[in-house]
């Protein structure tokens, strides 16, 4: 499953034109989930979502932690909105498969990873994040060599962007 999300709103405004530029290659593993798909799908599990603390935070920083979270309950492959794909997501999730059978995520940005369903890996960063949650930061930031080190030991594959140019193009709109 390929999982893109949109936080803070249902209505996703600019980022139509990634949906747009990539709408043929978008199949059924394919799926978007906005801001009140999320909090139905996290059903209020987690209090800290309304709370006004958290949500004076930039949006980005709170898009990283709802991405964990929505990526813990489904597993799969998570992909910003700002790509483009160069192949469909069929090809996509089988190419990213071929990397690591496990989970892979990128050295220093959450912009796309995979984790399994019950990933040890992708709990050990959720409550990372989830105890800093009044104090977010860019994932660069947040993804230090000791928290990169702890997940290489719970069997992820980190690799660097490099790795995966030839499936997609990140346009890093969030820090435009």
């Amino acid at each position: 499953m390929i999982i893109q999300i949109f936080w803070g709103s249902d209505n996703i405004g600019k980022y139509q034109k990634y949906i747009d530029l990539n709408k043929e290659k978008l199949k059924d593993n394919w799926k978007l989930l906005t801001h009140s798909e999320i909090l139905k799908l996290l059903n209020n599990e987690y209090n800290f979502l309304d709370d006004p603390l958290f949500r004076r935070q930039n949006i980005t920083f709170q898009a990283d932690l709802v991405r964990l979270l929505v990526m813990e309950k489904l597993g799969g492959c998570y992909i910003d909105l700002d790509v483009e794909l160069f192949i469909d997501t069929i090809q996509l999730e089988e190419e990213v498969n071929k990397i690591h059978d496990k989970d892979i995520f990128l050295w220093d940005t959450l912009f796309f990873f995979k984790v399994q369903q019950n990933s040890q890996s992708l709990k050990y960063l959720l409550n990372y994040y989830i105890e800093r949650k009044y104090n977010l930061q860019f994932d660069f930031k947040m993804l230090t060599p000791k928290i990169i080190t702890a997940l290489i030991k719970l069997n992820s594959k980190i690799i660097k962007i490099k790795e995966i140019n030839f499936l997609l193009h990140h346009f890093e709109e969030h820090r435009q």
